[in-house]
């Protein structure tokens, strides 16, 4: 599958100009974070939580998120940059794979190409802002597929094949680690193979049961943790999906698929439907190394795709659950449109400027005239838990240190303050009387833990008469926490001092 024009190679951009623009991007971002006003989301806020305890598996996500956190916090302090650091530098390994990959298939401009425009995606731009499971799974998917490709050429070669092999089990056990998604990467392996006679033997050599052997031994504490843990995280993963949700949903479909024009960009998400209709109407010829090449993207952009949309149709799809897909889709969409790279630099340059948008948001609205509100800021509840977090602190007063437990009813109130309530805090525990583990502290910080001890409650509610049985009393309160984030947008709390806590009264939990 390698070109091997060494007259074309000498004029193609060299490991140099990828380098630099990989870290140029790379460092603006470091750069937005350290700068950026917004407090960590409730689900960033967690992942730092995890990282405090590190371990093999968590509720809702194996572990390579949380240990990415507790190594850059290590270095750079709990700041929330720091928090969010592991996200842009996962997305610069992965545009380094996709040129790695990219010149070994279609030269080094097309690598070049594709790891920019990887690099760019405005999904890609805002992820980088924030802390998430994804990243790495990309970062995992994008080196899989460049030691696949390696493993292919080396088979087709009759050279020595391990080192490859070795390259894609590793990659596949950190995918797996980073996030269950990474499952179809084997699958849209087989996929391939299964298009192309000549690759359709190599599951009679020992190289992809390798792979797949040392990807599932590297995978095999997080199996071990959940069977510990009555495999909560499986379960969590299937609950995800909705499926059992009933009904036909065509405009969720439909509105994952215009989500993706926004992942992808407009131009490269045309691009890619492009192909897809191009793949359809005129199968690529597997007996050539360009027919092998679009079949190798196709089977790692298009499946996972189909997949998505059709989840939409059956329940519900987030934009982002096809990431994965802009791995392959990247290189595929610049090897398309790299002799005419017109539309590769427009792509690009829409990109940049939309990046730029993103992180300067709040100027621009300024600028224009916009006053940001409830309906004209996307990022409202990422501010303002900070100022929160100061607020509970003084109005819990002496109980932060006298043995009170402080319990909250939602997990995107208690994740908040696990980062922002200032030092020393008082244990923090979840209200949870059906006895269901929905989420992380359901399983390690359930109050019935604490019976016997005093307890205040944060909680959004106005009235918890339901939960008053569970206590010796009396209630007092609520001391109401207002945090002004606009003129129609306020973060509120109300706190409680319950008395001490003596289980959860029957009705509770119905």
């Amino acid at each position: 599958m390698t070109p091997r024009d060494a007259a074309a190679a000498s004029r193609e951009p060299g490991r140099g100009l990828v380098l630099f623009a990989v870290a140029a991007v790379t460092l603006w971002r470091i750069a937005e974070l350290a700068a950026s006003p917004l407090s960590l989301s409730f689900d960033e806020a967690q992942y730092w939580s995890w990282s405090l305890t590190p371990a093999f598996g968590y509720f809702s996500k194996p572990p390579v998120v949380a240990w990415a956190i507790a190594v850059t916090t290590a270095l750079f302090g709990d700041g929330e940059w720091a928090v969010r650091l592991g996200s842009p530098l996962a997305h610069a390994g992965t545009a380094l794979a996709l040129f790695a990959l990219g010149r070994r298939l279609w030269g080094g401009r097309v690598g070049f190409f594709a790891a920019v425009l990887f690099l760019t995606l405005p999904g890609v731009s805002l992820s980088a802002l924030l802390i998430s499971t994804d990243p790495f799974l990309m970062c995992a998917w994008g080196w899989g597929l460049a030691a696949l490709a390696a493993a292919l050429d080396d088979e087709e070669e009759g050279r020595p094949a391990l080192a490859a092999w070795i390259g894609l089990g590793v990659a596949l056990g950190l995918g797996m680690l980073a996030k269950y998604a990474m499952i179809a990467f084997p699958l849209s392996a087989a996929l391939a193979f299964a298009c192309v006679p000549a690759w359709r033997g190599l599951w009679r050599k020992p190289g992809p049961w390798i792979a797949l052997a040392l990807g599932a031994l590297i995978f095999a504490p997080n199996v071990a943790w959940n069977a510990a843990n009555h495999f909560v995280s499986f379960a969590h993963t299937r609950a995800n999906a909705h499926l059992d949700a009933g009904g036909l949903h065509p405009l969720k479909a439909l509105a994952f698929l215009g989500g993706q024009f926004g992942v992808f960009g407009p131009i490269p998400f045309a691009a890619l439907l492009g192909l897809a209709v191009l793949l359809f109407r005129r199968r690529p010829d597997a007996a050539t190394a360009e027919g092998r090449r679009t079949i190798l993207m196709a089977a790692f952009a298009l499946p996972l795709l189909a997949i998505m949309t059709v989840e939409g149709f059956l329940s519900r799809a987030n934009a982002n659950w096809a990431a994965p897909a802009y791995v392959a889709g990247s290189l595929w969409v610049a090897a398309a449109l790299s002799r005419r790279d017109i539309w590769l630099r427009l792509a690009i340059g829409v990109h940049l400027l939309a990046a730029l948008a993103m992180v300067n948001y709040d100027a621009l609205a300024r600028t224009a005239g916009v006053q940001l509100s409830a309906k004209t800021d996307p990022m409202k509840r990422l501010r303002g838990w900070d100022r929160m977090g100061m607020a509970l602190a003084d109005a819990l007063g002496p109980a932060r240190t006298d043995g009170a437990v402080l319990a909250f009813d939602e997990r995107k109130i208690l994740t908040p303050m696990l980062y922002y309530l200032p030092q020393p805090q008082p244990p923090l525990a979840k209200w949870n009387a059906d006895g269901h583990i929905d989420d992380h502290y359901d399983l390690t910080a359930d109050l019935k833990n604490f019976k016997g001890r005093e307890v205040w409650l944060a909680t959004r509610r106005a009235d918890v008469a339901d939960y008053a049985a569970g206590f010796t009393g009396p209630v007092s309160g609520p001391v109401t926490l207002s945090v002004p984030i606009h003129r129609d947008y306020t973060l509120t709390l109300n706190l409680f001092r319950m008395g001490r806590f003596t289980g959860y009264p029957p009705a509770a939990g119905k």
